[in-house]
């Protein structure tokens, strides 16, 4: 530490002494020194030395109770003409910054504490300082993951796309800092996520290194063909990093999972009716063809056959228009809601449980879905085959649903096959409407067309057996293990390799040393989020693990719709 600029030797050592006290967290020695000599200059003392003040030392440690003593200190020292103070000496300390331009308010807009933000403003701190790179109170929250400080600012009336001297937004500075919870509301109120800084033409996805965040970037539509300055693609960035399954998500090519509906896609998400519609004209179009085509020209004696068919096919076409059709437990939007800032305090930082498109509190085992613009109650997934959302309350009819239609098709294969491999020469004289043509060319007809149906039905029925049955032994373990398919997917992607693992934790850890430097040491906030958030569904696991199959199959089947504290009046 360099020289102090202090009148008297022996108020350099004293101030010294403070220092070293603050930066070991010895606050009740720090207090007693400061009692024991009221009158040091600890305004001047750091005004030219690359140290932060007290005030900011103070912010950083959250210590509210010295931060007060500190500033009534200063104060006392005004009312009394002490080391020549005038009445603008207070607020001058109060925006002093660091060796960066960071003032304490930007330090406690980073720590997201909104009772020490609310206090240096009242006390004068300056809301629209910048550091000498041009970040204010809005980068500076985004970068500490804190949505409500950025909340708190914007109702004040400043803007999400505020921009620092190279044109850097705060969302940008939430992607650097990894900042999860800052990136989902940014982007829900609006924030530009293809905006470009101006010194190396870089979007957030070119930044990006965290796979949650870049999904929510690419459904909020950024776009994966933005070069920099150097005409680099993001995907090129990420695999010159080395992580490669970042890479896979951003490069811009065609998938297969996603085309069949079997992820989510990396692009916006919108309903797309067209679906349903396909998958409705394929099972009228099968149910009619054998209704025509292929049941007229079985034996008598196979009528058995005949009434499975309708049964199985009324029963399909019945529950699937109440599975499209069924609330799979929506919860309220609440656009306008007016207590939003009540509500972020209410969550005590953990912005997991937040939803910010629906603006409320999500009970336990919840989760936004992007097609449908609604939180769903204990949501499993979005089935775009039945354009709905499966959750708790429609869970038990869409296994239902999936269970009668995988034996559906599976009978329908052994009905075609039999038509297929036997010749009929006559009619079943149950269908009249069959029995009237007697003539030669009609049968010959008659059993070309039954041919080509049968072939036509065993293609289709060919091509969605194997998807239904991998869907349907999922969703059985699913319903023993007590998970939905969300929290088995969830789980699974939170297993990393070993290298993943590995430089993930270095560049976090030079992550937490680049804010150490800016804003101080106490980062115990950050990731306390994404931590229980985890924690949560850890011990969803290990519940459902420690239960009888029996009771999972029952509370996935039944239980789950009815139990309280998954409704949204449960929390908080």
């Amino acid at each position: 530490m360099s020289n102090f600029s202090c009148s008297t030797d022996k108020s350099q050592n004293i101030i010294q002494r403070l220092f070293d006290c603050a930066q070991e967290k010895y606050f009740q020695e720090f207090k007693s020194i400061l009692k024991e000599f009221p009158y040091l200059d600890i305004v001047s003392a750091f005004k030219d030395d690359e140290t932060p003040s007290f005030l900011i030392m103070m912010v950083t440690y959250k210590n509210m109770e010295l931060v007060k003593f500190i500033l009534n200190y200063v104060q006392t020292q005004v009312n009394q003409g002490l080391n020549s103070y005038d009445k603008n000496t207070l607020q001058k300390y109060i925006n002093m910054g660091d060796r960066y331009g960071f003032t304490a308010l930007h330090v406690a807009c980073f720590n997201g504490d909104l009772i020490m933000v609310e206090y240096l403003i009242e006390k004068g701190a300056d809301m629209y300082a910048k550091n000498q790179s041009g970040l204010n109170v809005m980068h500076s929250a985004a970068q500490g993951d804190s949505p409500l400080i950025l909340y708190y600012f914007k109702q004040l009336g400043f803007d999400i796309e505020e921009l620092d001297d190279e044109e850097k937004t705060p969302l940008y500075w939430a992607v650097f800092s990894d900042s999860e919870y800052a990136c989902q509301f940014l982007i829900s109120w609006g924030a530009d996520v293809n905006k470009q800084d101006i010194i190396e033409r870089q979007s957030p996805l070119h930044i990006v290194t965290d796979t949650r965040i870049a999904r929510r970037l690419l459904i909020a539509g950024a776009e994966k063909n933005i070069m920099d300055k150097r005409g680099n693609l993001p995907y090129e960035l990420a695999e010159q990093k080395e992580y490669y399954r970042l890479a896979q998500m951003l490069k811009d090519e065609f998938s297969i999972q996603e085309f069949c509906n079997l992820r989510l896609p990396l692009s916006p998400p919108r309903q797309k009716r067209r679906m349903i519609l396909i998958f409705s004209f394929l099972i009228f179009s099968i149910v009619l063809g054998n209704l025509f085509f292929v049941l007229p020209f079985l034996e008598e004696d196979k009528d058995p056959m005949c009434i499975a068919f309708y049964c199985l096919s009324f029963l399909n076409i019945i529950l699937l228009c109440i599975v499209s059709h069924k609330n799979p437990g929506y919860f309220k939007k609440q656009k306008d809601r007016k207590d939003m800032l009540e509500l972020f305090k209410k969550c005590q930082y953990d912005y997991s449980i937040l939803c910010s498109e629906c603006n409320l509190v999500r009970p336990e085992r919840s989760k936004h879905c992007y097609f449908c613009q609604r939180c769903v109650k204990v949501y499993d997934h979005h089935c775009p085959w039945v354009n709905n959302c499966i959750g708790a309350d429609n869970y038990l009819i869409f296994f239902t649903f999936l269970f009668f239609l995988w034996v559906f098709v599976i009978y329908l294969i052994i009905l075609n096959s039999f038509a297929l491999s036997h010749k009929h020469a006559n009619q079943n004289s149950q269908y009249a409407f069959v029995g009237q043509f007697k003539s030669e060319n009609f049968q010959q007809i008659s059993e070309l067309l039954l041919m080509i149906f049968s072939i036509y039905s065993l293609t289709i029925l060919g091509i969605f057996v194997i998807p239904i049955s991998i869907l349907l032994f999922i969703q059985i373990q699913n319903i023993c293990y007590g998970q939905t398919q969300l929290e088995r997917y969830s789980k699974q992607q939170t297993k990393l390799t070993h290298s993943e693992s590995t430089k993930i934790e270095k560049e976090m850890e030079d992550s937490f040393k680049l804010a150490q430097t800016h804003f101080g040491e106490d980062e115990s906030q950050n990731g306390q989020s994404f931590l229980s958030s985890q924690s949560r569904l850890d011990q969803i696991v290990k519940a459902g693990s420690k239960r009888s199959m029996l009771q999972n199959c029952a509370d996935m089947l039944v239980n789950n719709s009815k139990n309280p504290k998954y409704e949204e009046n449960s929390v908080l």
